[in-house]
């Protein structure tokens, strides 16, 4: 019983350790829309979502990025872009989203440049060809969309990586599935259509975690606090 005990506090222990490690950061999925969509534009070989989930004390806090990569063949311009949480609706399933990061990669000299977070507006709005697309919250289709406004006509995408990283506090628990979408507008160089990705949701999977699609995703805490239990049985055990 000695034996067992001391290796069931050292196993609790690590489980501990390692729960409250993955805590800290753990990415919930990785959704590919680009290129297998027919709605992709020629030249955008990635157009993805990567959700995070932030971690305790963070409840219900995620880390949105959406990555789009173009070739030489590409679109000039990304205009604007959304993306759709499953179950989350718009404006009541948000306490907050805001963009924290945008980055430009150049694919050839993998050089990459921070962008002005004041170039880009982010409301709830969706994607289209209007003029008036994703200037104001209208909550439609329940899209959280961001749209270059500087310049107007949007930035730089032929190759390039371009990539956006929101933080989303949501008013409750996350549940990915078919909900799940990324949209986007493109434009050539001189701020004609070049066409809108609309995928409806067809996207392939990749990446840590992502065998959560479709099913609610567990909070860290509850990893954490199953940790402490396994860590208290081990000391019961010793002590016996």
């Amino acid at each position: 019983m000695r034996l067992v005990g001391k290796f069931g506090l050292a196993a609790g222990a690590l489980m501990l350790v390692g729960m409250a490690s993955s805590a800290e950061a753990a990415t919930i999925l990785v959704a590919n829309f680009c290129p297998q969509n027919n709605s992709c534009p020629t030249g955008v070989t990635q157009a993805s979502l990567t959700i995070d989930d932030r971690g305790t004390p963070s409840v219900n806090d995620y880390l949105i990025t959406a990555t789009f990569t173009g070739t030489t063949a590409a679109p000039a311009l990304l205009d604007l872009f959304s993306f759709t949480l499953g179950g989350v609706s718009t404006p009541t399933g948000y306490t907050s989203v805001s963009l924290t990061s945008a980055t430009s990669r150049n694919n050839t000299s993998n050089v990459t440049t921070a962008l002005p977070l004041g170039d880009f507006q982010t409301v709830f709005d969706n994607v289209s060809n209007s003029a008036g697309a994703c200037t104001s919250s209208t909550n439609q289709a329940n899209e959280v969309c961001t749209n270059s406004v500087t310049p107007a006509i949007g930035i730089p995408l032929a190759g390039n990586t371009l990539a956006f990283t929101f933080l989303a506090d949501l008013a409750g628990a996350l549940t990915i599935g078919n909900d799940l979408n990324l949209r986007a507008a493109f434009n050539n160089a001189n701020g004609s259509n070049a066409g809108i990705l609309s995928p409806n949701g067809n996207y392939t999977t990749g990446g840590a975690g992502s065998g959560n699609a479709g099913g609610s995703i567990p909070e860290p805490a509850s990893m954490v606090l199953f940790g402490l239990a396994a860590f208290a049985a081990a000391r019961r055990a010793r002590r016996s």
